[in-house]
């Protein structure tokens, strides 16, 4: 089990702290490429009046605070406060509370437009979920500021430096899944004979400028490496994320080979938040022995301005710490952690349970039937 535990559910802190910045700048990205539809998505002005979907619903059950918006001057007041969430699990300010409200804002940005959700969304939904669980705010944060200032004067107990959770195992497993099903499904004539990125740049619906260009030129040779090198990497990534050997080695390689295949994705195709999402995941990846370099280099290349802009942030950080009250109630840490893994586990069997639904690969005898409040589960949750 401790072989298991350090394998497949130990973190470190460092790498949380990065997930979460990526996290957090994906959700921003998100959140910018929904403005400028606001009206025609969250309002009654355009063509999802919120009347229309509560009567017939795309889903079922549905639910988003979005719902109550009919103008347009109110659904930007509801971006504004998801805007504001977002910002505070960049900056690591209250993480803890801000990593629930944005939870909660992506679910309800995506819960009022259900009828236009694609992968992109989802991915980033269960990112946010997954990592609602684990302390992303001990390490480049206000939070992790604030308690080395208290640390050193003797207030509070030193940072810890690796975290052992349920919570990472499933953020690990999630990833595995993505890519292996993808594997898997692609078994059709066009990925075997190597003819998709073909098709693919052909479609003027989702082929960038960029793509366009690129598709006059690309050689049918060159299209038929892509093709399959698309296919090797998603089917070499599940294994390289569970691999016990060479684990340093290995998690490097998958994270690069993510950024590779996504960049990628970005620059040809209109995917909206999907390559994002999905990048956002690898800083997690990453284990301490590669933080330690990080860090290392951090400290000697520090430029001139770094030193007082750091105090004065500081400063100010301080000030509003000692001013602005907390609004949220924080659990002890032997009462958060007894209901933590436990939640964690719920929510990886209900995970599984929607993966061995909705994926055409699985064997139709090994597809669970479900309670009417398990299938509202996985719809709350997106």
């Amino acid at each position: 089990m401790q072989s298991l535990a350090k394998f497949y559910a130990t973190v470190d802190l460092r790498a949380l702290a990065a997930g979460r910045v990526a996290l957090a700048l994906a959700l921003l990205f998100d959140l910018a490429k929904r403005v400028p539809g606001i009206s025609t998505w969250y309002s009654n002005e355009g063509l999802l009046p919120n009347h229309t979907l509560l009567w017939r619903p795309p889903f079922d059950p549905v639910f988003s605070p979005f719902f109550m918006a009919s103008h347009t001057w109110e659904a930007a007041l509801g971006f504004a406060i998801c805007g504001v969430a977002y910002l505070a699990l960049l900056l690591g300010w209250r993480t803890k509370a801000a990593q629930v409200a944005s939870l909660l804002a992506v679910l309800a940005l995506h819960g009022r437009v259900l009828f236009l959700q694609n992968g992109g969304d989802v991915v980033l939904s269960l990112l946010a979920l997954w990592t609602a669980f684990l302390p992303t705010g001990e390490r480049y944060s206000i939070d992790a500021w604030l308690r080395d200032r208290a640390a050193s004067k003797g207030e509070c107990p030193p940072a810890r430096e690796q975290f052992i959770s349920l919570g990472f195992t499933a953020l690990l497993l999630q990833l595995t899944v993505i890519y292996a099903f993808n594997a898997v499904h692609k078994n059709g004539v066009t990925w075997h004979e190597g003819s998709v990125v073909h098709y693919v740049l052909h479609q003027d619906r989702i082929v960038t400028g960029l793509g366009v260009w690129v598709r006059e030129r690309l050689p049918l040779a060159v299209g038929k490496w892509l093709t399959w090198s698309a296919l090797g990497i998603e089917g070499i990534l599940p294994l390289l994320l569970l691999s016990p050997w060479s684990q340093r080695w290995c998690r490097r390689a998958a994270a690069a080979l993510v950024v590779v295949l996504h960049l990628g994705f970005a620059l040809f195709l209109n995917l909206g938040v999907f390559s994002v999402a999905m990048m956002a995941f690898t800083p997690n990846l990453l284990l301490a022995v590669d933080w330690n370099r990080f860090d290392h280099w951090r400290a000697n290349h520090k430029p001139a301005w770094y030193a007082p802009w750091c105090r004065g942030l500081r400063r100010w950080i301080a000030i509003a710490d000692a001013y602005l009250p907390r609004l949220h109630t924080r659990l002890s840490a032997r009462g958060w952690s007894r209901w933590r893994e436990p939640t964690v586990a719920i929510l990886m069997i209900l995970a599984l349970s929607q993966v061995l639904v909705e994926n055409r690969a699985v064997p139709a005898k090994l597809k669970p039937r479900r309670a009417r409040f398990v299938e509202a589960s996985i719809t709350y949750l997106q």
